[in-house]
């Protein structure tokens, strides 16, 4: 179906964003992504949640001064709605278009609102006649399914389009986009795509045609360094002091996550400025102990429960890995084989003469963003790393949560686990 879009023409306005969260520190990662872009290739940007990826990408741009399109994906999203965000985004809307004569007798051709895949278009209206010419709009007709039509469109802009939260659109949509974006990048339209995936593989599994256009950039996990420098930013901005002992505290207390370091003092900054108005500079007091984990035990509960209940069980048994494992191994991914071997060992229904087959669990470990799409888990928990078969922890605000012994000693047992650690 085609439909006629109108565009501004100012179609792709820059958003009125500074460029930086709360607390924006500057790291070695800034520098690549700035050369990255400079060399006009497609980007994926890749790490877990809560590490700053959607804000590295939008302040560089911004330093930049290169004008973006920002995308959060959907997971209901097919490829037409994937295409009519983008559109929407730069600034077309979708409209019918209507004529009319007035008592003059001048044309009047008019937007008239129409809903479209969720997106509502606005009002927009072209007059000509003897009263007054107005044009806001240049009428374009194009099919948001069409991928040549998508590619003329854009084809006047000279940026960046940001397709953030990727890992949340479906793997059919994955698919059909990923087949399609060589054809954008030969006609210089240009994306940087940010996910939770551990490695590009997982991404170029789907095509590897793009492994010539792609350029990856792993944002890697914060250093106490760059925690400290966002503490000591914090402090100079809000002329404020924080003991030694309590910064050490705070970052062990975050797992070296910015955002929840930033969270934390905030917070703390909140509360004591309600408690003296009139005092906001001095010895600011933050207690880590203070701000509870969030609870995982509901969100484990129903992933444990799998897309139905199976001999296997496979997902409860998952959570028993991620549970019961060495910290220190789950901070850096459960190897396939570990967790093939703890099954092996733990699950009622394995023995030495008839092992749960590693097909089920690779099965199973394949369609863990599924599932968790399909339990309305955002952000994601766990992410399996195909081409290093590992299990990997992509909230890491659940590392402090699973690291305290009561929290998984009450879910071993709501779950029907055993409580003992496998043997490493």
């Amino acid at each position: 179906m085609q439909f006629l879009a109108k565009k501004s023409s100012h179609p792709l306005p820059r958003e009125t964003w500074d460029g930086s969260p709360q607390i924006y520190v500057t790291r070695g990662v800034d520098i690549v992504l700035g050369n990255y872009i400079k060399d006009l290739r497609t980007i994926a940007v890749y790490g877990g949640a809560g590490q700053g990826k959607t804000c590295l990408i939008r302040n560089t741009l911004h330093s930049m001064n290169i004008p973006e399109v920002y995308i959060s994906c959907n997971f209901h999203w097919s490829l037409a709605n994937l295409y009519g965000a983008i559109c929407k985004a730069a600034g077309f809307a979708y409209v019918t278009i209507a004529k009319t004569v007035d008592t003059s007798g001048a044309g009047i051709t008019a937007g008239i609102k129409k809903k479209f895949d969720d997106y509502e278009a606005e009002l927009g209206a072209s007059l000509s006649g003897s009263t007054s010419t107005e044009t806001q709009y240049q009428p374009l007709e194009f099919s948001v399914s069409e991928t040549n039509d998508i590619i003329q469109a854009l084809n006047t802009f000279d940026g960046y389009i940001v397709l953030d939260n990727f890992q949340y659109l479906s793997r059919q949509t994955t698919r059909d986009f990923l087949s399609k974006l060589k054809y954008f990048h030969d006609n210089h339209i240009h994306f940087i795509i940010s996910g939770i995936w551990t490695d590009i593989a997982d991404i170029l599994r789907y095509n590897n045609n793009l492994r010539d256009i792609f350029y990856e950039l792993n944002i890697g996990r914060w250093e106490k360094g760059d925690m400290h420098e966002i503490l000591q930013e914090f402090c100079k901005r809000y002329n404020i002091a924080i003991d030694k002992h309590v910064s050490d505290a705070l970052i062990a207390a975050t797992y070296n996550n910015p955002g929840r370091l930033q969270h934390i003092l905030f917070d703390s900054y909140y509360k004591r400025s309600l408690q003296r108005p009139s005092n906001t500079g001095g010895r600011l007091p933050v207690d880590p102990s203070s701000f509870p984990d969030a609870d995982y035990k509901d969100i484990l509960t129903q992933f444990s429960k799998g897309f139905d209940r199976t001999s296997l069980d496979l997902y409860r048994w998952f959570v028993y890995v991620v549970l019961a494992t060495d910290e220190t191994i789950v901070k850096n991914g459960i190897p396939f084989s570990h967790i093939a071997k703890v099954i092996r060992e733990k699950h009622p229904k394995s023995s030495e003469k008839k092992p749960i087959l590693d097909y089920y669990i690779a099965r199973a470990l394949d369609y863990i963003v599924p599932l968790q799409i399909n339990k309305g888990i955002q952000p994601f928990l766990f992410y399996y790393n195909t081409k290093e078969s590992k299990l990997m922890i992509t909230d890491y605000d659940f590392l402090p949560w699973r690291n305290n012994p009561a929290n998984r000693s009450t879910l071993l047992t709501a779950l029907n686990l055993p409580e003992e650690a496998p043997d490493e």
